[in-house]
């Protein structure tokens, strides 16, 4: 019964807390595409409302968990696109940014 519980956890609370100020805080910055930013705030309006439209069935069928799979597509597009960008700066001969404890 608990992991069915964490099932619908995942879709209702999880996913949305991670999206939805992911997705914020990349339309405020240049790190990525801005296109990264609204997808992170669809995919997190998307889980929550997946996540509650299916509150009422005790597992969630097959079609719904395989949904969470658009959030590693996400995560390897962004992590694809971070690469790229970086191989851009650094052919342009921008430093990183030096951090000071």
């Amino acid at each position: 019964m608990v992991r069915l519980a964490a099932q619908h956890l995942y879709f209702i609370v999880a996913a949305p807390a991670l999206f939805l100020p992911l997705g914020i805080v990349l339309l405020r910055s240049r790190v990525l595409p801005r296109a990264f930013g609204i997808l992170a705030l669809l995919l997190g309006v998307g889980f929550g409302v997946v996540g509650m439209a299916s509150l009422l069935t005790l597992t969630l069928p097959a079609s719904i968990t395989a949904l969470g799979s658009l959030q590693a597509v996400w995560w390897l597009s962004a992590g694809i696109a971070l690469m790229v960008r970086s191989g851009k700066v650094a052919a342009f001969g921008a430093e990183p940014p030096h951090f000071h404890p």
